[in-house]
């Protein structure tokens, strides 16, 4: 009888999770040196419902990425 609970209350759970995650807007992470291309995409990203986060070097990208929660990262190759 716990253990049906116990499942019970997991599926729950899960459903839960799975519908605050669909209201969120999905988070993205976007790195480049160059101002013009990093400012261009976080506009039009972020006006087709992106929640998105912009760094301009690669030290500041891995703090934002070990806070986490990023559905995409989109890296310049070549970081100057």
């Amino acid at each position: 009888m716990a253990d049906s609970l116990l499942r019970e209350k997991l599926a729950h759970s899960r459903q839960a999770d799975l519908e605050l995650s669909m209201l969120r807007k999905p988070r993205l992470l976007i790195v480049d040196d160059e101002d013009t291309i990093r400012l261009t995409l976080s506009y039009f990203l972020g006006n087709a419902g992106y929640d998105v986060t912009t760094c301009h070097c690669a030290t500041e990208a891995s703090d934002e990425i070990d806070r986490g929660g990023f559905f995409l990262v989109l890296v310049d190759l070549v970081l100057g």
